[in-house]
């Protein structure tokens, strides 16, 4: 066996290593090797000491309890990120599925009260806090097969949370505020929460129950108009979200707003267009709307009546003297109308569009089949209407010639006119370089499967700058990839397909690499990768990528596409 030479350079071994590339390596670690490192010597305990303590988690319930167990001083220096995980405790426990009646409101307000000065202590105690996490308590029922409780976030928590000095981010992934908790007082001062940076409520898509109640509207109606002073990146649920408020706002710091969620039509209520509170935000770059087509009668008893998702600036909506949206970058819109004046407003700084459902219409066939959302699709009301290929042709000739367009996704359904909504994108964004079509084609055509993917690749063949394709075929079970999906293809493509067919055995794999093949020989070498998907390959990506020496593709399979 080699011995090891003795000669070795000092500054080769793992001690000589400068401390802040030790930060770099150590960063990377999983907390229990960063644990067990630090116990090997004083230095890398010091070393290790911040990376593990970066983030502390407290218990919900213990907030209302009379002490509350701190980390060591030298601990609480390190940590940037506070957890808090698990229900906070609520005077109003429930029985079985029923839930008992609540108790007298001053017995509440002591138990919020206690639980809002201990997370003051604890967030004060901790000078380099930056971001609080509100995390969802309800993983754990949902593995016992429970119920889980249903509350939200004391109004004084919340309070503490974002009046605190240094605290810059919040993010909440639960319900902030439950339809039985009290309705919260308008303060006599408004709020002032200057140094928020970015709040993201982010509730589970595919929740169950009433989305819509008049408590948690109360509560972000008082919380986030005093965040337009400071925020740099807004989530929001479009359920209670307050659009008003919004609109009677300035927003000068907002770069990144998403709303998600369902549009509803509230009795009594003008809603308020979208167009109205984004006119304020002159600075925003990136803008996700998410809002999901109700097609029966949902659960809440606010709304008045079923709609569409709106239009983001409807025609009703009076003229601008300046043109809103100007720094826009990123736009992400489900459903969109042919009739919304957006189309033909969109700044020259756009470079990322995407017009899609939401969700994912294979997203809610898969929740139907309750195969990981046990608890789901029994009461969601959303359905994921595909948009026909002529109605995305007409919102497509709306934009600008000046859109410099780079990355572009499109989700629709085929039809006669999807060659001419191709050959719409390749005149209208020449620029593109990276591109996603999901299609879906639920008839029987008369067309054999290989036309359909032909068409698509001669119609983009004037994107010259185009890098990279991901393309969902959509075929239906009547017209899945099999040994006869060539047929009619040119000759030299059936030579091929022949050839291929007797070195891999899976009929699958050797027809997307046609394809794939097709779109590189017809779209240029410029293409670094082509990504393909359809039902036979479990609703998986496969990544094709060109071989510089014989032109093999190398299979790469990837996440699920939805």
């Amino acid at each position: 066996m080699a011995s090891i030479p003795l000669a070795i350079s000092r500054a080769s071994t793992f001690h000589h290593l400068d401390d802040d590339v030790l930060l770099e390596l150590v960063s990377y670690l999983h907390w229990f090797n960063l644990a067990n490192l630090s116990t090997t010597c004083r230095r890398m305990r010091i070393i290790c000491i911040p990376a593990l303590f970066s983030t502390a988690s407290i218990r919900a319930q213990c907030l209302s309890s009379r002490t509350v167990n701190a980390l060591p001083e030298q601990a609480r220096f390190c940590v940037r990120t506070l957890r808090l995980n698990g229900f906070f405790d609520r005077p109003y426990p429930e029985s079985g599925l029923t839930r008992l009646p609540p108790a007298p409101k001053r017995v509440t307000e002591d138990i919020e009260s206690r639980a809002a000065a201990n997370l003051s202590t604890i967030i004060h105690s901790m000078p380099h806090l930056e971001t609080v996490i509100i995390d969802s308590p309800y993983r754990f029922y949902r593995w016992l097969g429970r119920n889980p409780p249903t509350v939200g976030v004391p109004f004084d928590v919340l309070m503490v949370i974002l009046r605190a000095s240094d605290i810059r981010q919040m993010i909440v992934n639960r319900i902030l505020y439950h339809e039985d908790d009290f309705i919260p007082e308008t303060p006599h001062l408004p709020l002032h929460i200057p140094r928020i940076k970015s709040f993201r409520y982010v509730l589970p898509t595919y929740r169950e129950g009433t989305r819509a109640y008049d408590a948690e509207a109360a509560v972000l109606k008082l919380i986030i108009p005093p965040l337009g002073g400071s925020v740099t990146t807004l989530h929001l649920p479009t359920e209670n979200a307050p659009f008003h408020e919004m609109s009677l706002c300035e927003w000068p710091a907002l770069q990144e707003l998403a709303l998600e969620g369902e549009h509803l039509a509230l009795a009594g209520v003008t809603p308020t267009p979208y167009i109205s509170f984004l006119a304020r935000m002159p600075h925003l770059r990136r803008l996700r709307l998410h809002i999901a087509d109700v097609h029966r009668a949902p659960m809440s008893p606010l709304l008045s009546a079923i709609e569409s998702p709106p239009a983001i600036w409807p025609t009703s909506a009076p003229s601008m003297s300046k043109p809103p949206l100007q720094a826009l970058e990123e736009l992400t819109v489900s459903h969109p109308r042919v009739d919304d004046q957006l189309w033909g407003q969109l700044p020259p700084s756009l470079r990322n569009v995407r017009l899609r459902s939401w969700p994912y219409h294979r997203s809610l066939e898969h929740l139907g089949e309750g195969r990981n959302f046990p608890l789901a699709g029994t009461t969601l009301c959303w359905s994921s209407p595909h948009v026909p290929s002529s109605k995305l042709s007409h919102i497509i000739t709306s934009y600008r010639e000046s859109c410099n367009v780079t990355k572009l996704e499109l989700e629709y359904h085929t039809n006669d006119k999807e060659s001419t909504l191709l050959e719409t994108v390749a005149a209208a964004f020449p620029a593109l370089q990276r591109l996603t079509l999901s299609r879906n084609d639920d008839h029987k055509g008369t067309k054999a499967a290989w036309a359909d993917i032909i068409d698509v690749a001669e119609a983009l063949r004037g994107l010259h700058d185009l890098c990279s394709v991901r393309m969902f075929i959509g075929w239906n079970k009547e017209r899945e990839i099999g040994l006869g999906a060539f047929d009619g293809a040119p000759a030299e493509v059936q030579t091929e397909a022949a050839s291929m067919r007797e070195q891999e055995p899976d009929v699958a794999i050797w027809c997307l690499e046609l394809i794939a093949r097709v779109f590189v020989r017809v779209l240029g070498p410029a293409i670094e990768f082509v990504d393909l998907a359809y039902p036979g390959t479990e609703w998986c990506w496969i990544r094709f990528r060109p071989n510089d020496l014989d032109m093999r593709m190398r299979e790469e399979r990837l996440v699920p596409w939805w």
